[in-house]
């Protein structure tokens, strides 16, 4: 197997700022064509990325433009669009208030056939997955 398609089989969600100039929707989709709208609209309110905000034009030169948590789910939002066999998730939640933390890992729970890694600890989410394999 090529690395390439290695690549492309694997998604590494971790708390990251990176930003576009464009709108949020451009953010999220960052220039692949073959998503269909409704993945991405499924996904967003999934995630509470209301329309208004989705439409929402950003300017990386004013950091102020998105708060973190609407920053961690935009990142989350573009690997859940993807169809990666395997998600790695690094602090998933971390800038998300409670209701929002918890709709993030009910998508993460919905997620069937794919191997999710996490650090995540608690027994209470630990204990939803089917398999859980630590090191």
């Amino acid at each position: 197997m090529e690395s390439d398609s290695i690549y492309e089989k694997i998604g590494y969600i971790q708390r990251n700022e990176f930003l576009i100039d464009g709108s949020v929707r451009d953010n999220i989709v960052l220039y692949r064509d073959n998503i269909p709208g409704t993945d991405i609209d499924q996904v967003c309110r999934n995630l509470k990325l209301d329309s208004d905000l989705v439409s929402k034009e950003i300017d990386i030169s004013d950091s102020d433009e998105v708060s973190f948590g609407e920053k961690q789910r935009i990142d989350i939002a573009r690997f859940m669009i993807h169809d990666y066999d395997v998600l790695i998730f690094d602090e998933p939640t971390s800038n998300l208030d409670a209701d929002t933390a918890n709709q993030i890992f009910h998508m993460i729970f919905g997620i069937r056939d794919k191997i999710v890694i996490t650090h995540y600890r608690s027994r209470e989410v630990l204990d939803r997955f089917d398999t859980v394999l630590q090191i």
